[in-house]
């Protein structure tokens, strides 16, 4: 299948692309086949290859999925710290609200 010419247009509107496999921000728009609405993606970090159809349904070609659960129970600990850049939830928590996080104010 041809994925040599890349399209982005609002159609296929540039967003961060998080890797199923890594959970990186790292994915790649690396192709696009304009018969079949197909994008192609690669993640710089692992190197996982996805196809997007228009519908957004993905499948993955290259790679292998990771379990999550598994994952996080040997890689994160709690409770841990973390730094809230943005609080802003108020258009599904209410006016006020900053959502379910709690901020430490020192």
């Amino acid at each position: 299948m041809d994925y040599s010419s890349i399209k982005f247009d609002d159609e296929f509107e540039a967003d961060d692309e998080i890797c199923e496999v890594c959970g990186n921000d790292s994915m790649l728009r690396i192709g696009y086949n304009e018969a079949k609405h197909l994008l192609k993606f690669e993640c710089s970090e692992c190197g996982a290859v996805f196809i997007e159809e228009s519908n957004d349904k993905t499948t993955m070609i290259k790679g292998k999925e990771r379990d999550w659960g598994e994952y996080l129970s040997k890689n994160l600990s709690l409770p841990f710290e973390a730094i809230v850049t943005d609080v802003s939830d108020e258009e599904f928590f209410g006016v006020g609200d900053p959502g379910p996080i709690r901020m430490k104010i020192n």
